[in-house]
């Protein structure tokens, strides 16, 4: 099955690494978290992980974005399945 980009924008290193390791990753898959996200959490680098349960993995996939310079844009510059991934406990306000 061939990634095929359709709403989203990446990095080059998503095409050249990224799917190159894992080609069972979707569009579909990504945009999920995105969209469903249960974490979120900003990287030292100003990278942006949204952390959300896959059903097709049955997995927590980590989504990596960064923000492009130039255009202010947003870029899906990794994903994967996250095995260290654990829900934070909110406190009660």
């Amino acid at each position: 099955m061939a990634f095929k980009p359709n709403k989203l924008k990446y990095t080059k290193y998503f095409f050249t690494d990224v799917l190159v390791k894992r080609p069972y990753l979707t569009e579909e898959m990504i945009e999920n978290v995105l969209i469903h996200f249960e974490e979120e959490e900003i990287q030292i680098n100003k990278r942006i992980s949204y952390f959300g349960y896959e059903p097709n993995l049955k997995k927590y996939l980590r989504v990596v974005v960064e923000i492009d310079k130039n255009t202010n844009e947003k870029l899906i510059h990794n994903a994967y399945p996250d095995r260290t991934f654990t829900k934070k406990k909110r406190g009660k306000i």
